[in-house]
This record gives structure tokens, C-alpha cells and sequence, in this order.
């Protein structure tokens, strides 16, 4: 066995023996991490209900410039958004994105284009850092903290229910 692969197995397993604070009042909540233009981001598994391959985008007339069109997932039509404009995020360059996250509450549903999944972690609320040195000023109102690993934890229920997703222009009318 190699020396790294061995130092990985037995740093997995001082983690995996560590005993745990079973009486902690501390709220922890799952996020389903993905990698975004150049970090890392997390949403509430709440609102996370499937993944996805794009295997067709239509563009919509008239629509923000955050909404790269429309998909039909199993008959029903879904908005896709590109995350990377609507909060103003530094480019990573040239991307072929066709992974999206549906995401919804009882007020809408939508997918969010993707760079790619990580996994899923669990974070204490009192762990999340503050919202300073965030990639821009339109991510602040989304953003409800950073976790100690550097994810940016995304608060897709204010999202969800932001007025401004929504697009009311009519094409010829």
C-alpha cells in the first residue's frame, strides 16, 4: 500500500473515531455541496429535489440574462438558471455545463446550472462564518454563511421566493 493512500485511510479513520457530542443542542443542517464557477457552494437538502443532465436547453425570449432557458424533465417544463450571472460571480472561463440541481418550495421550482457535485456535508448554524470576503455585493442577500471548509451556503428559500425570478415581459404584445 502506498504511503499516501495509507495516510489518507488512517486520517479517515481518527475522524471516523473521534467520539461525538450526542448532547449538543447545536442545529446542524445538510447541505448538498456543488463546485461553482471558481468555489464551492451548498443548498439545504430541503430544497434540493433531483439532479440532473441537460440534454436539451431552449432559449426563451425576453427572458434576464440569468436564465439560460428551458428544459422539459419526464413532461413538466422547468426554468434553468445560471447561478453565475444571477449573483454575479467571477467567470471560470469557458464551460459546457449539463448538470442542473431542481430545486423548489411551495412557491416555485427551478434547476441551477452546475459546474459539478461534491457531496453532501453536514454544518453546525453556529459554525457558519460571516458573509465577508464573498465573491460579489449580489450574492450577499443569498448567502446565509460560510462554513470553516470555505463552502458558501446558498439560502435557496430566500432565493425561491425572490419577485425578481420571475419574468412578466410578453414578447409581441
Amino acid at each position: 500500500m502506498k504511503a499516501s493512500t495509507r495516510a489518507i485511510l488512517q486520517r479517515r479513520a481518527y475522524e471516523l473515531a473521534r467520539p461525538t457530542d450526542v448532547e449538543s443542542d447545536a442545529e446542524t443542517v445538510e447541505m448538498l455541496v456543488f463546485k461553482l464557477a471558481s468555489g464551492s457552494y451548498g443548498v439545504e437538502l430541503e430544497y434540493g429535489l433531483e439532479l440532473i443532465t441537460l440534454a436539451e436547453l431552449t432559449p426563451v425570449p425576453c427572458a434576464k440574462p440569468f436564465v439560460s432557458g428551458i428544459t422539459s424533465v419526464r413532461g413538466r417544463i422547468v426554468s434553468v438558471l445560471d447561478l453565475d450571472k444571477l449573483l454575479e460571480l467571477p467567470s471560470s472561463g469557458i464551460v459546457d455545463r449539463n448538470k442542473a440541481l431542481i430545486v423548489a418550495n411551495e412557491f416555485m421550482e427551478f434547476a441551477v446550472l452546475l459546474d459539478d457535485v461534491v457531496g453532501i456535508m453536514s454544518v453546525a448554524e453556529g459554525d457558519l462564518q460571516s458573509r465577508l470576503g464573498l465573491p460579489s455585493e449580489a450574492a450577499a442577500p443569498f448567502v446565509r454563511g460560510i462554513t470553516p471548509d470555505g463552502v458558501v451556503f446558498l439560502d435557496m428559500g430566500l432565493l425561491l421566493k425572490e419577485p425578481t425570478l420571475v419574468n412578466r415581459e410578453v414578447v409581441g404584445g
